[in-house]
């Protein structure tokens, strides 16, 4: 049981690493993506550091379980925050378009 909870565990450091490094590059597709989601560019650094945080948390928490709770919990709040950030996004802008569009017409 523990090898399959340390090869998801690895996995999962990874991709916050992978992703993390992708937002420290600033390439035009991740910054165009963080302004479309209404992200300043001032927060870049904090979700890195969250990124990173959490992937060093969750490795450390398989020496120490109470480190990888803390870091789980720190990632699960990190990906509700992203969750509800693309939701209220997506919501504005489907206003926008609403008030836009000249259908249906006012009554």
């Amino acid at each position: 049981m523990f090898v399959s909870l340390a090869v998801v565990t690895v996995f999962m450091s990874a991709v916050l690493l992978i992703s993390a490094g992708a937002k420290s590059l600033r390439t035009r597709h991740i910054t165009q993506q963080m302004s479309t989601l209404g992200v300043p560019q001032s927060m870049m650094a904090f979700l890195i550091g969250a990124q990173v945080a959490g992937a060093a948390g969750v490795l450390a928490g398989l020496r120490w379980g109470p480190v990888g709770i803390a870091a789980a919990i720190g990632l699960t709040l990190y990906f509700a925050g992203a969750v509800a950030s693309t939701c209220e996004s997506a919501t504005a802008r489907a206003r926008l378009r609403r008030r836009s569009s000249p259908w249906p017409p006012s009554p």
